[in-house]
């Protein structure tokens, strides 16, 4: 009996390894995104920007679409009242929009500015 188990063990060890790496390499990545896309939708819900990080090309329109029970803003870093930022959507509540076309190269962070803690990127190639 013994012998039996000794056997099996190191099938056993080799399944178990192939099932857990299986599954770490399944789970999706929804932080970043790449998008070929000329139209694309970041939605918000959940005090989070779904996906919080998107790489675009330069003319693409971008949707941010407010799926949350609570009021929110994509405002770009850096724009306060007094020094107008790349853009700002003022405040959104739930299922409304706001549509915004990055013309040029860049990197561009944007937060709400009611929920500061969360932030996006648009990352923006030629």
């Amino acid at each position: 009996m013994k012998v039996i188990i000794l056997l099996l063990l190191p099938v056993i060890v080799i399944f178990a390894s192939g099932c857990i790496e299986q599954q770490n390499s399944a789970k999706p990545e929804h932080n970043q995104t790449v998008s070929e896309s000329k139209t694309n939708t970041i939605i918000i819900r959940d005090f989070d920007y779904d996906p919080s990080t998107l790489k675009i090309k330069a003319g693409a329109v971008i949707i941010w679409m407010n799926e949350d029970s609570y009021a929110h803003t994509v405002t770009a870093k850096g724009h306060t009242s007094k020094t107008k930022g790349l853009f700002d959507s003022g405040t959104l509540s739930k299922g409304q929009s706001f549509i915004y076309t990055f013309k040029e190269a860049g990197r561009f962070e944007y937060y709400c500015t009611i929920h500061p803690s969360m932030i996006g990127k648009i990352e923006v190639e030629n």
